[in-house]
C-alpha cells in the first residue's frame, strides 16, 4: 500500500467511527447539541479529505479525473501514435473516454485491424494513469480508461501507472 491508500484507509476507519458514535449517541448530551458536534467532525473529515486528495495530485485528482480535452492531450503526450491524428475524446464515465481520431494512427504499423491495439494515456505529468484500446478496424475509435480501470480491462500492467514516460517522437 502506498501512503495515499494508507491515508485514505485511516479517513474511512474515522468516519465509520464517527457514524457509530452519532448512532450510539449518548443520552446525556442534549439533541441541538450533539448535531453540532457530529458537523464539526464531519467538517474536520471531509476537509482532511480534500487536503489528501489535493496532495495526492497525481494519484487522485491528477490522473482519475481528467475533462476529455485533457485526456486527448493526454493520448498525445504518451505515443507517437497519435501525432497529427486530432483526437476528440467524449466523457462516457467519471473515468472513461470515448475517442476518436481525425486520421488514422500515425505511428504504430498494424497489418489488419488495429481493433484492440493498447496504448497509454499520461496525465500533465507525463506519468501514465491510464490507457486506450482501439475499437475500430481502422483504429479512428478508442475506449479510454483512468487509473485502475485501464487495469481491469487489461490495457496496462497495475506497475506502470504513475512510471514516468520518455516524451513519444512526434514525427
Amino acid at each position: 500500500m502506498n501512503d495515499l491508500e494508507l491515508e485514505l484507509e485511516r479517513l474511512g476507519d474515522r468516519l465509520q467511527l464517527a457514524a457509530r458514535l452519532d448512532l450510539e449517541r449518548p443520552r446525556t448530551i442534549g439533541r441541538r447539541r450533539w448535531r453540532i458536534v457530529v458537523r464539526r467532525r464531519a467538517v474536520v473529515l471531509a476537509a482532511a479529505a480534500l487536503v489528501l486528495l489535493t496532495a495526492a495530485g497525481v494519484g487522485i485528482g491528477g490522473s482519475l479525473l481528467k475533462t476529455p480535452k485533457q485526456e486527448e492531450q493526454g493520448l498525445l503526450d504518451a505515443s507517437a501514435t497519435f501525432a497529427g491524428t486530432l483526437p476528440a475524446c467524449t466523457e462516457v464515465a467519471a473515468r472513461s473516454f470515448h475517442c476518436t481520431l481525425a486520421t488514422k494512427p500515425t505511428g504504430l504499423v498494424v497489418v489488419g485491424s488495429y481493433r484492440g491495439a493498447k496504448m497509454p494515456s499520461v496525465d500533465s505529468n507525463r506519468r501514465v494513469d491510464g490507457g486506450c484500446v482501439a475499437t475500430s478496424d481502422d483504429g479512428r475509435e478508442w475506449q479510454c480508461f483512468l487509473g485502475d480501470l485501464a487495469v481491469k480491462q487489461g490495457i496496462v500492467d497495475a506497475d506502470v501507472l504513475g512510471q514516468t514516460i520518455a516524451e513519444p517522437a512526434h514525427g
